[in-house]
């Protein structure tokens, strides 16, 4: 079965089907943001202010003033001493020292604070082994009993899936709040003050101040933060590519015992990667409660085809089992080019280096 009347022993083509597993060198992904994090939406209260200090006056001159808790305007006779009669409060509380105490309306003030935080979005994966595949076929050239030469052209078929996640940046928006008004205080000169609320009249009768304020205080409140969010991006990246491996090369076998032989081989290989991949981006916002949603979300697809060279050695154990049948395992050592491709607004790269473990059956002709 396995002497000098073998197929194996006669110059002739081979016919090879295996199986292969093919761990390649790292996956790549460089991250580039759909959104930019220079025009994202306000999601807080913007910019701006509300009210005015204007409805008091000013404290060097005479004015009509009025205050959120009462007034002090021109009289019949300001003109002449700078007294007046029209003047009102609200409440008792408003009567201190000797002085009616009135408060304006607040100037409210609002500012919205951005600030940004870029994170570093590409990653390093190791792919791990791959199966699939794989059809050689051999032209067998006899030299002597022991020694073998054969040219192979063969094809394998490896599958890749693969999925990420990442984030580019982080943007944290607030909105702070600060509240002025101004605190005049009259001189009431000893006299009682009329019981609260009251309500002086341009002629009077009633008691007399002065239309300027004796003093003049401006009380600030705050900044105090109102609104805060966070806004953030999630980038998914999913891969499927096929890998399809042409080879050609030549090898030697050494035969080691009855049915035992050992070969090497070296060759070109032509890598051709091709497949489809996503990116599905979404911006997300964050608001003080912790709760997430969704504000927009762009996807993008993309087809791939690249080739790379490369070359490869091998080694294998063979066992021939018939006259024309015999098995095999191997291991394969491949150097070739790296890929890249698109990956959303970013790219892919891929380390296309690998090594590989295979067996199958040999038929002889």
């Amino acid at each position: 079965m396995t002497g000098e009347s073998s197929q194996f022993n006669r110059n002739g083509f081979e016919l090879s089907v295996g199986v292969t597993t093919r761990q390649f060198g790292d996956l790549s992904t460089y991250s580039i943001a759909a959104f930019s994090p220079q025009n994202l939406p306000l999601v807080v209260a913007a910019g701006g202010t509300q009210g005015s200090l204007n409805t008091v006056g000013s404290n060097q001159t005479m004015a009509d003033r009025t205050y959120a808790d009462g007034f002090v305007r021109i009289g019949a006779g300001t003109e002449l001493d700078g007294l007046t009669p029209y003047w009102g409060f609200q409440n008792a509380s408003q009567i201190a020292a000797g002085s009616v105490n009135l408060r304006s309306d607040p100037l409210v003030t609002t500012n919205q604070i951005s600030s940004t935080d870029l994170l570093d979005g590409d990653q390093s994966f190791a792919t791990g082994h791959h199966f699939g595949p794989e059809l050689k076929i051999a032209y067998r050239m006899q030299t002597s009993a022991a020694l073998k030469w054969r040219i192979i052209a063969g094809v394998s078929v490896n599958q890749i899936r693969h999925r990420q996640s990442t984030s580019t940046f982080r943007q944290t928006q607030q909105s702070e709040v600060t509240r002025e008004w101004v605190q005049d205080s009259y001189d009431l000169g000893g006299i009682l003050p009329p019981l609260a609320p009251y309500i002086g009249s341009a002629t009077g009768p009633g008691p007399l101040i002065a239309n300027v304020p004796t003093t003049r205080t401006i009380v600030t409140e705050g900044p105090t933060i109102t609104q805060q969010a966070e806004l953030f991006n999630n980038i998914d990246y999913g891969l499927n590519l096929r890998v399809y491996s042409w080879n050609l090369g030549v090898s030697s076998e050494i035969k080691v015992a009855t049915s035992w032989s050992l070969s090497a081989g070296t060759g070109l290989t032509l890598n051709t990667v091709e497949g489809a991949n996503h990116m599905n981006e979404v911006l997300l916002v964050r608001h003080n409660s912790g709760h997430s949603e969704a504000l927009e979300t762009i996807t993008l697809r993309h087809r791939t085809r690249h080739t790379s060279w490369g070359y490869n050695l091998n080694i294998a154990i063979n066992w021939q089992l018939s006259d024309s049948l015999r098995l095999y395992t191997y291991t394969r050592w491949d150097w070739s080019e790296s890929v890249e491709g698109r990956l959303g607004q970013g790219k892919f790269e891929w380390d296309m280096n690998a090594v590989s473990f295979g067996a199958g059956f040999t038929f002889a002709f």
